[in-house]
C-alpha cells in the first residue's frame, strides 16, 4: 500500500479484482486540508473507525436496496434479502448456502 502522507495510489485486493487503485484526496486539494484530514484520521480511535465503517456499510446497504426496489417493485423482502447478498457475497456463495440462482433470479 501507498504511504497516506503522500498522494500516491493505494492498491487493496477486492474480491475477483487483482487490485482496486485509489488516490486518497483529489489533486485540487489543498495540501494544508490534507495534513488536517490526516491528522484527524491517525487521531481516530479504532471505536471511532469502526463506527464510521460500520455507518458507511449501512448507507450503502440502504442505497443497493433501494436499486433492487427500484428494478424488482413486486419483490418480497426475502427476495430483497437474496438480491441484497448478491450483491454483498457473490452469486457463487448465495447459489451454495441459499441455492439462490442469479441465472434463474437475477441480480
Amino acid at each position: 500500500m501507498g504511504d497516506l502522507a503522500s498522494p500516491t495510489h493505494l492498491s487493496f485486493p477486492l474480491g475477483n479484482l487483482t487490485s482496486v487503485s485509489l488516490l486518497p484526496f483529489s489533486p485540487d486539494t489543498d495540501s494544508d486540508v490534507h495534513a488536517q484530514v490526516l491528522a484527524r484520521l491517525r487521531a481516530m480511535t479504532p471505536t471511532d473507525k469502526a463506527r464510521i465503517v460500520a455507518t458507511l456499510t449501512k448507507q450503502c446497504d440502504a442505497l443497493a436496496t433501494a436499486g433492487i426496489k427500484e428494478r424488482h417493485p413486486g419483490a418480497s423482502d426475502d427476495e430483497i434479502r437474496m438480491r441484497l447478498g448478491v450483491l454483498r457475497a457473490g452469486p457463487e456463495l448465495m447459489l451454495a448456502a441459499f441455492g439462490w440462482d442469479v441465472r434463474e433470479h437475477g441480480y
